[in-house]
């Protein structure tokens, strides 16, 4: 899904308001091997940022049908390409 955001509410002035929209992207990693950029994004999931650029795009907001609540650290192993992230919490959301 593409979100298209205004920027009259995603500028920061309105707060946390709309995090739940904007987004709040708290960690990032680069794949050296692809080229691509990973966004782990506070309220809204794991996303992908293409080699070359491009729209995000969501490859994760939730797992075993529990919403990600918190994203806040991210890597790339160099090696295989696994992406690891970690949640600041279980119990509170960011916004």
């Amino acid at each position: 899904m593409i979100y298209f955001r205004k920027s009259q509410w995603c500028d920061g002035a309105l707060g946390i308001a709309y995090m739940s929209k904007c987004g709040r992207p708290a960690g990032i990693a680069f794949n050296n091997k692809t080229g691509e950029l990973y966004v782990a994004d506070a309220p809204l999931g794991l996303h992908v940022i293409p080699s070359g650029g491009g729209y995000a795009k969501k490859i994760a907001d939730r797992v075993d049908g529990k919403p990600f609540l918190f994203l806040d650290g991210l890597d790339v192993d160099p090696t295989t390409g696994v992406v690891y992230f970690t949640s600041f919490s279980s119990k509170f959301s960011p916004g």
